[in-house]
């Protein structure tokens, strides 16, 4: 399991990642990436949940490209949203421009990799042409990523998973938009043409009072939408009672059960909480 968590005054980051039970069993490596920091101008997390296929053989470096770097585009738009003085309300244009760029970075991080790491025949013997001719396609991964301010929230995403905010006055919300086209095995990509079009966003100046990312593993674990916004739930009250460190140990130790017990994919959570406001 990789995790990382780190306290501020007003928000407490956490990021957990758990090897799928059933990729587990086959001897296969974990494929998300789940990533959180905590700057002076805002606090930032990332979900990426590579592709895994045969077509993929690199889709945990690209998930791990894609959560670090896109967190680090959204801090550098946190900060230039507060020296500009922007009104979120306005930045639909410059929300549009940052979508482009983490997805542009995200390519030239995949091409310097290829070029220091040529893909290996063992690595392209079971990859499609249409892949071989477009290696950075086999680095293909999802990607959700979220920055809360003292002003503003903002959240991305790119494939399948699911954000889910919990507002100061408790209810529990997907605030992003569905992609119809995720069902099944298909997810859009930030491997494809113009992944930046298909990159759905979310913002708003009420702040909540926890925002949470999930790899589709979470969400496929739970027969029904209201067992698996209670997963969310559970993690506020195991924060409230057992304060924000004690509340993460005992997140870390049931995505083993969950795993197991459900879908058997790999499951990755991470979020910004702002622990006070929790009900």
């Amino acid at each position: 399991m990789r995790q990382s968590d780190i306290r501020s005054d007003n928000y407490s980051v956490f990021a957990l990642c758990e090897c799928g039970d059933s990729h587990r069993s086959a001897g296969k490596r974990c494929q998300d990436f789940a990533y959180g920091c905590k700057g002076r101008e805002c606090a930032v997390i990332s979900v990426a949940d590579g592709h895994g296929d045969v077509n993929y053989p690199r889709s945990e470096i690209g998930a791990c490209i894609a959560a670090i770097s896109g967190a680090y585009w959204m801090k550098k738009f946190a900060l230039y949203m507060e020296q500009s003085r922007t009104d979120i309300s306005r930045a639909g244009a410059e929300i549009e421009k940052l979508k482009k760029v983490i997805c542009e970075n995200w390519l030239r991080q995949v091409k310097d990799d290829l070029r220091s790491f040529p893909l290996t025949g063992a690595e392209l013997e079971h990859v499609e042409r249409k892949y071989r001719e477009n290696p950075q396609r086999t680095y293909g991964t999802t990607l959700l990523t979220a920055c809360c301010t003292s002003k503003f929230w903002l959240a991305l995403q790119l494939g399948d998973g699911t954000c889910v905010a919990v507002g100061k006055n408790g209810d529990i919300y997907e605030p992003i938009e569905e992609d119809k086209r995720c069902r099944g095995s298909f997810t859009t990509s930030i491997s494809s043409f113009e992944a930046y079009k298909d990159m759905r966003a979310y913002w708003s100046e009420e702040l909540p009072a926890a925002v949470f990312l999930g790899s589709d593993g979470i969400e496929n674990s739970y027969k029904s939408k209201d067992k698996f916004h209670e997963f969310y739930r559970t993690i506020c009250k195991y924060i409230k009672t057992h304060h924000f460190a004690g509340g993460v140990d005992k997140v870390r130790r049931f995505l083993p059960n969950l795993t197991a017990s459900g879908c058997g994919d790999d499951v990755s959570v991470a979020a910004v909480v702002d622990v006070k406001a929790l009900r």
